[in-house]
């Protein structure tokens, strides 16, 4: 597992939420525990997330994580516009 995976893994199983090797299983969340993951994602990696994914119902681990790979991807090319 990479780093941002154990990170995301952390702060799911920090809200209850397990899951074993599939990481492509349907998580279990109601919308007060998708929002604190949510929030809590934006503080571990210093990131806001776009309102698209606030609605979006990101519902696996697997999503969790490629929504995070995809914000850090917009972010280092706007960085590397500026330089």
């Amino acid at each position: 597992m990479s780093e941002l995976e154990n990170r995301v893994k952390t702060i799911l199983e920090q809200n209850g939420i397990f899951f074993y090797d599939d990481m492509e299983e349907i998580l279990d969340l109601d919308s007060l525990t998708y929002v604190s993951i949510l929030v809590e994602l934006e503080n571990e990696f210093q990131i806001d997330i776009p309102e698209q994914y606030l609605t979006k119902g990101i519902n696996t681990f697997r999503g969790f994580c490629d929504m995070i790979n995809k914000i850090a991807q917009i972010v280092w090319k706007l960085f590397l516009l500026h330089i």
